[in-house]
């Protein structure tokens, strides 16, 4: 995955995969939940204590099929690990200071390692490669599946006045995989506006 330079926006939920680069995000999935089972989830533990801090549920990974999809259902194939409510809301609260001392720790071990194999890491590559990316706000996708829906004969609708949308008239603000939405009835058009509120622009957002 390294050496193929995939960017971190591939691996978001929902991102499927097939022929061997499935393959490889597979069999790396497969073995960081090992890493993860086998060494911190199992050698971290409480103060004073044997117990340890994070419950891991394993679960024999299902046979590999020909398409990868990140789906929920997926990546339970790979089990699970249970973090305290506390020690959630700690780091929730105090992320901003214990995720650089994570990050400058974790070079640090990257390069100790590098060292004892004999390897030859440029001073700043791990820095560039654990740098935080930030995420840029596109709806593209959502354009461009709708866009594909249409060619397919499916009609689009404004989901606030309900009427017909055309591609000149696509206008796509936020999207939601409501497909992955348990949801208990089709949406239906909004309300209509109050006195005095203005009236949602006609076959403007989808």
């Amino acid at each position: 995955m390294l050496a193929d330079r995939m960017p971190a926006q591939d691996l978001r939920v929902g991102a499927t995969f097939t022929f061997e680069r499935g393959s490889n995000v597979r069999a790396a999935i497969g073995d960081a939940a090992r890493t993860i089972a086998t060494m911190p989830a199992n050698f971290i533990r409480f103060p004073n204590s044997d117990r340890r801090v994070f419950e891991i549920r394993k679960v024999r990974p299902q046979r590999s099929a020909a398409t990868l999809e990140l789906s929920l259902e997926t990546l339970s194939d790979w089990g699970s690990l249970r973090v305290p409510g506390h020690i959630w809301r700690a780091l929730s609260r105090l992320g901003v200071w214990v995720e650089p001392v994570l990050v400058s720790e974790w070079g640090r071990l990257v390069r100790g390692y590098a060292d004892r194999m004999g390897g030859l890491v440029p001073a700043d590559a791990i820095d560039r490669q654990l740098a935080w990316e930030e995420p840029v706000r596109s709806t593209s996708m959502g354009k461009e599946a709708s866009q594909r829906l249409a060619a397919g004969g499916t009609s689009l609708r404004c989901v606030w006045t309900g009427v017909p949308l055309s591609s000149s008239q696509l206008d796509i603000d936020h999207c939601f995989p409501l497909g992955r939405v348990a949801m208990r009835r089709p949406l239906e058009p909004g309300p209509k506006p109050q006195a005095g509120e203005p009236a949602p622009k006609r076959g403007s957002h989808a």
